[in-house]
């Protein structure tokens, strides 16, 4: 929707609105809960827990009026001017498209493993490690901040130079900075989960983060758009975030408790990103039909 109903000139910036839901979310679910335990105190365990979910049907009513108001996209229009309907659009998609669904989804896929290694896996590690629980998770919310900014920031630099440059260029920085970064997470204190965490949470998965959603909605035409984007995706979120700290808990006892096989890993999936990125053809400017 943000990306057939922006100018060509500015379709990284419109969808990275969408990108940015993630980072906002935390950082309104953090202030949330806070704010829940300083008004119940003693009584949060009892009923204070329940009010932040009491809260968020303020944002789904907010969410449905928003889109009931939103119009259908020029582009989308168009093709059902057309009057073209399919029965089974996913495989139409499988069937025109799946080049595109597999580069896709390798360069979501580095983004989210990203993600993973860092907010998941590096918060579990670092407490694991010897950090202070409370001091880590509240670094990880102010990470947050940053991912927001730099993922705006990005997403407007790929309207600029191109989504490409942008993404592997990210994928570089995160690959030069895997091994310090799994350092600094497993030294056992506040300050290198915190400087990790800015520079993988905040630069890294911020760089990635903001052009991956005009990246992956430019490859597909519009009559394949929804379907395909959300194959590449949500597959790469499967995969990336779901089996990401499974894998590196298995990689570290393979290693005896270390963490270079994690960064062979980490390096390996950043790279495929890269290449994914690199032989596919750059979205900015395309024509969207």
């Amino acid at each position: 929707m943000a990306v057939e109903h922006a100018p060509a000139s500015r379709r990284g910036f419109a969808a990275a609105f969408a990108n940015a839901g993630g980072p906002a979310g935390a950082i309104l679910g953090t202030l949330a809960l806070s704010l829940s335990a300083a008004v119940s105190g003693k009584e949060f365990l009892v009923w204070g827990w329940r009010v932040p979910f009491v809260l968020s049907a303020l944002l789904i009513a907010v969410g449905l009026v928003i889109r009931l108001k939103v119009s259908e996209t020029p582009a989308f229009k168009r093709l059902e001017a057309a009057g073209e309907q399919r029965r089974v659009p996913l495989l139409d998609v499988l069937r025109n498209n799946s080049r595109a669904v597999v580069l896709g989804l390798a360069a979501t896929t580095a983004f989210y493993v990203c993600q993973a290694m860092t907010t998941v896996w590096g918060v579990s590690v670092a407490v694991a490690s010897g950090a202070d629980k409370n001091g880590v998770l509240n670094i990880k919310a102010a990470a947050a901040v940053l991912t927001l900014v730099v993922c705006f920031y990005s997403a407007r630099l790929s309207d600029r130079i191109g989504r490409n440059r942008v993404l592997i260029g990210a994928s570089v920085l995160g690959a030069a900075l895997a091994y310090p970064m799994l350092w600094l997470m497993t030294n056992g204190t506040l300050w290198g989960f915190g400087v990790a965490i800015v520079l993988g949470n905040g630069l890294v998965q911020g760089f990635l983060y903001g052009p991956i959603a005009a990246y992956v909605a430019e490859q597909f035409p519009t009559r394949n758009r929804y379907t395909g984007a959300s194959l590449a995706y949500q597959g790469a979120s499967m995969l990336g975030a779901g089996f990401t700290p499974m894998i590196v808990a298995g990689l570290s006892l393979v290693a005896g408790g270390g963490v270079w096989l994690i960064g062979v890993f980490w390096v390996v999936i950043l790279a495929a990103g890269a290449v994914a990125v690199k032989v596919t053809p750059e979205g900015k400017g395309r024509e969207l039909d």
